[in-house]
């Protein structure tokens, strides 16, 4: 006797749609987008795939053996070099891509609309838009858990430059950010990273005020020095000179009421 086959309703079938226009990407789906050559978004539509950014929301949960993601990109930007666990596939929907492999990543292909490559594991890959415009690719991931992604060593330098790292489970955190700063998403790691900045700039602007404050005491101070180091005479000089100076245009004042007087 066949066992009966499982009813799904209208509502349960709901939940298995991913409406693109809905969808929502990360300002840093991988922690290579510290990179301006490597922004791009990417939109879980089913499971999360490698995607290191542990706020970004995923369409259709129930990923069993694959995962599928669709990546946009604008014209010259694409991926840094990585590997992965599982095989990986790219097929562009929209614009012509390059997809590079190797350690240096200088073995190179092109493919378009509708062609497909699938990518061995555990060899460095990466891809880039080279339309002239915006383009979209698809992505799908094999395994129902596809490990964590391996980055090439440039890339992790340039995000340990900018002050970013991953933490024991895969997600993007920010070195001077509190342990859940990366469970809030890169969003909030970035608002951490924003909120240090601020706080090193106050720091150098007491610093500035502080030297500020010291040499403008300090100005008084050496007037004072520099008064101090004239002779008995030098300040008689100095008095005398200043006292003339009311007498002198009294007396020039008194001469042109004079001159006034006498021209009438």
């Amino acid at each position: 006797m066949k066992a009966p086959r499982p009813i799904v309703s209208a509502t349960e079938m709901k939940k298995r749609v991913a409406v693109f226009k809905k969808l929502k990407s990360s300002p840093m789906p991988l922690i290579d987008a510290v990179m301006p050559q490597y922004n791009r978004d990417i939109f879980n539509i089913i499971g999360r795939g490698v995607t290191e950014d542990a706020s970004m929301e995923v369409a259709i949960n129930d990923a069993r053996d694959f995962h599928v993601a669709i990546i946009r990109c604008e014209t010259g930007k694409g991926t840094g070099l990585h590997t992965h666990e599982t095989l990986e596939v790219f097929m562009p929907l929209t614009g012509n891509w390059s997809v590079q492999w190797g350690d240096d990543g200088k073995s190179e292909l092109s493919i378009g609309p509708w062609d497909f490559i699938s990518i061995p594991t555990k060899i460095m890959r990466g891809f880039r838009n080279d339309s002239p415009g915006e383009a979209y690719m698809l992505s799908i991931l094999g395994g129902t858990d596809p490990g964590r992604v391996t980055w090439c060593d440039p890339v992790m330098r340039a995000a340990e430059r900018a002050g970013y790292m991953l933490d024991a489970d895969g997600n993007i955190t920010h070195k001077g950010a509190a342990p859940s700063a990366s469970r809030s998403g890169a969003a909030g790691v970035k608002k951490a990273a924003a909120r240090a900045k601020p706080a090193a700039g106050k720091t150098a602007a007491q610093a500035k005020t502080g030297s500020g404050r010291a040499a403008a005491q300090a100005k008084p101070a050496a007037k004072k020095a520099a008064a101090g180091g004239r002779s008995a005479t030098q300040d008689l000089a100095v008095k005398r000179a200043a006292s003339k100076k009311p007498a002198a245009t009294a007396a020039a004042r008194r001469t042109t009421q004079h001159t006034a007087k006498s021209g009438r």
